[in-house]
């Protein structure tokens, strides 16, 4: 284990989503004095935190300036949480600025403000998937040309460019989490909208499995990695694949409801997603399945989380009991119909 470099201040990008709200509540808990950007104007996530908010794109070098003004570079580390997540095939122009622009503008504050370690949340995605049966470990280097997916390959070029800065200036440590699901979370997060969507009595899930990991256990390994995490080092943050069917019945057991009757094989899907998609772009909406996110929800993906355990501290909680936590937060917040209309689509975490 490396030497600790504990910060008193923490700078998040992204601070309003489900994960960078996490993370500035574990750390104001444990004495950091919180800084956070993103673009909600007011952020229910963030209320009753102490949290100096400032509103604004992480793209733009003057909101990045207001973030970080006055602040003691040798005191501080950068956590650089905020994305677009898109199950799109294709990164659109505004996610590709948003998660590569957006990742080369915090680079560049955090040399104009001497900021010497920050900690970029990454993506299992931008590792490239293994064949089935085989564990995914962490990699040395990030390519966009073997991965799958607009996110993907942003969040891997993204990655690319963090390791390219680490040097003799600026500690750079990358996470990589797998979906995250727990309580707390107003806005349109993998896990929460899987509640939702089975919620809402879907007649059918996809067969196989994706790994998921508790937020606010991903939050604990996010500040485990801005303290100790070793500079040009990735590590990969997961619980174990859950399958939707298996996801389905803790829900509907929550909610006193009849799960799903059917199960849907990859192989279906993915034709379907590509109309859906296809029409979804065409009317300029998100899509609710696409050829991406049909093969994302199936491949039933393990992933070692040794080094992240051995090095970062972090202890695997229960994927399914979050999904259980989520669907009662959801129910009592009378959100399982959708985010609150306060809450705009934004840079989110993740």
């Amino acid at each position: 284990m490396t030497a600790s470099h504990v910060p008193r201040t923490l700078l998040i990008t992204g601070v309003a989503g489900m994960l960078g709200s996490h993370i500035a509540r574990q750390a104001i808990r444990r004495g950091y004095r919180v800084r956070g950007l993103d673009v909600v104007g007011d952020p229910l996530s963030l209320r009753e935190l102490d949290v100096h908010y400032v509103r604004g794109d992480v793209r733009s070098d003057a909101a990045l300036e207001e973030l970080m003004a006055g602040i003691d570079p040798a005191g501080a580390v950068l956590v650089h949480a905020a994305s677009i997540i898109s199950i799109r095939s294709r990164p659109d122009p505004t996610m590709w600025s948003t998660n590569v622009g957006g990742t080369a503008a915090v680079l560049r504050a955090c040399t104009r403000h001497r900021v010497t370690r920050t900690v970029y949340v990454s993506s299992c995605h931008a590792v490239p998937e293994v064949p089935r049966g085989q564990w995914m470990t962490e990699v040395d280097d990030y390519d966009p040309d073997l991965v799958a997916g607009g996110y993907a390959k942003t969040k891997a070029t993204a990655s690319r460019l963090v390791l390219q800065a680490n040097g003799a200036d600026l500690q750079a440590v990358i996470v990589n989490p797998c979906g995250m699901v727990g309580p707390v979370d107003f806005g349109t997060g993998p896990g929460v909208s899987v509640v939702r969507m089975i919620a809402q009595g879907i007649p059918a899930v996809p067969t196989g499995g994706s790994p998921y990991i508790d937020v606010r256990d991903a939050a604990t390994g996010v500040l485990a990695a801005a303290e100790v995490g070793r500079a040009g080092e990735s590590y990969l943050l997961s619980e174990r694949s859950v399958s939707m069917r298996e996801v389905a019945d803790v829900v509907c057991s929550e909610l006193g409801t009849r799960p799903p009757r059917f199960d849907v094989p990859a192989w279906v899907l993915a034709p379907v997603g590509v109309l859906v998609e296809w029409s979804s772009v065409r009317r300029g909406v998100e899509p609710l399945i696409t050829p991406y996110a049909a093969r994302t929800l199936c491949n039933d993906v393990q992933i070692n989380s040794d080094k992240a355990i051995r090095e970062l501290g972090l202890r695997p909680g229960d994927a399914l009991e979050a999904f259980a936590e989520t669907t009662r937060w959801l129910r009592d917040n009378d959100l399982l119909a959708g985010p609150p209309r306060t809450v705009v689509a934004g840079h989110g975490s993740g």
